[in-house]
C-alpha cells in the first residue's frame, strides 16, 4: 500500500475523528447517525495510522507535496 496522505492531512483527520466521537458522547447526536459518526471516525483514524487512503488511490490523488516524496517524511 502506497503512501498517498501528506503530513497535514494525518494530522487534520485524527482531530476530525476527536470531534465526531465527541458529538457522540455527549449526545449531541444519536441512533443511526452516531453510528455513522464513529465509523467514520475509525476510517479517519486507520487511514491516518497507515498514511494511505483507498479513495485517494481510486480518485488517482495524493495530498503528499513533492518535499514530502523527496525527503521521505514519515510521521
Amino acid at each position: 500500500m502506497e503512501k498517498n496522505m501528506g503530513l497535514a492531512d494525518r494530522i487534520i483527520r485524527p482531530a476530525l475523528a476527536m470531534v465526531l466521537i465527541e458529538l457522540c458522547a455527549t449526545k449531541k447526536v444519536s441512533g443511526v447517525v452516531c453510528g455513522a459518526l464513529v465509523g467514520l471516525s475509525a476510517v479517519f483514524i486507520l487511514t491516518s495510522m497507515f498514511g494511505s487512503c483507498p479513495a485517494y488511490t481510486g480518485l488517482g490523488i495524493s495530498s503528499k507535496s513533492q518535499r514530502e516524496e523527496w525527503e521521505g517524511i514519515v510521521l
